[in-house]
């Protein structure tokens, strides 16, 4: 029972390390980003991935449908044949890395 709780703890503080590592680089793009154009965008894709990490953290099912949903989203988007560098990318691949600190996927 108290390694379950230990645990428990050194989950807790693990996200909420990378929630606080997350909100840094985010006000940290936020000021240094010269394309206004995409703060919005950037912001509204890290508060998905933020929301999506919740529930995957907490439901298998539930990771398992976002996991397939990014998938096909990826696929959609051509994001596995990208070779050269695109800015209109930037807040999907922001939001992914974002998903990868968050989720560990």
């Amino acid at each position: 029972m108290q390694e379950q709780q230990l645990n428990r703890i050194i989950q807790k503080r693990i996200f909420w390390t990378f929630a606080g590592v997350t909100l840094f680089f985010l006000v940290l793009l936020l000021l240094l980003l010269p394309y206004r154009l995409y703060t919005r965008a950037v912001y509204e894709a890290i508060e998905q991935v933020r929301c999506e990490s919740l529930g995957a953290r907490r439901f298998n099912g539930v990771a398992e449908n976002l996991g397939a949903l990014l998938d096909e989203k990826c696929k959609a988007k051509g994001l596995g044949a990208v070779t050269e560098k695109n800015e209109a990318l930037l807040p999907e691949v922001i939001g992914l890395l974002i998903r990868e600190c968050l989720t560990g996927e």
